[in-house]
């Protein structure tokens, strides 16, 4: 299930973390790939990054 659709339910990230973990099925999914961005500037510079399309 995509980020926005644990949004649109309302369910707590952490709820939906855990959801995400349990029904991971590829180990090679639960981890950072090179080039991912830890952390934003800014508010807004998070926001940008949230509005953009899934490129996965």
């Amino acid at each position: 299930m995509k980020l926005r659709e644990f949004k649109a339910r309302g369910t707590a990230p952490t709820v939906a973390l855990a959801e995400m973990i349990r029904d991971s099925s590829d180990i090679e999914s639960s981890h950072v790939v090179a080039g991912s961005q830890a952390e934003a500037p800014t508010l807004a510079a998070l926001e940008e990054l949230a509005r953009e399309p899934d490129t996965a």
